[in-house]
């Protein structure tokens, strides 16, 4: 899907992913979506509680993404759901951090269009077929 294709290939360059890149993205966006731990909004919950909120609102508003830290994703999404992305696509928890550091901000930026959050059903839409379309599950 041409909506994440810069990222994907961004990633794939910077930290050596090959075709991994897709299918971390994949798997970052069912993150992302998944309803049981609030959706996209208790997604983001989750970088506001570890003292992130300022960064969020860089990316879902009008200026510069701001970047994360490592550190600050490690924080924020814990080493559990950090080991289940980095064993789902196969590479490193590490470069799984450092590849979802790079990608956050640009992520959160394009689904959040005109800074707005997009109700559950909008963003499944925006982003159901490419999420299935590389195997992953919302």
């Amino acid at each position: 899907m041409a909506f994440f294709d810069l990222i994907i290939s961004g990633a794939a360059e910077k930290f050596d992913l090959g075709d991994k890149a897709e299918s971390l993205l994949s798997t970052l966006l069912s993150v992302i979506t998944d309803q049981k731990s609030g959706g996209f909004e208790g997604f983001l919950d989750l970088f506001k509680i570890a003292n992130a909120e300022d960064l969020v609102t860089s990316w879902i508003g009008d200026e510069d993404n701001a970047a994360i830290s490592d550190e600050q994703v490690k924080s924020a999404l814990g080493d559990e759901v950090i080991k289940s992305i980095a064993s789902k696509v196969g590479i490193s928890e590490d470069k799984t951090v450092s590849a979802l550091s790079y990608m956050l901000p640009q992520v959160v930026d394009k689904l959040t269009p005109d800074g707005k959050l997009l109700e559950d059903k909008s963003l499944l839409s925006k982003i159901g077929d490419f999420v299935s379309g590389v195997g992953g599950k919302v």
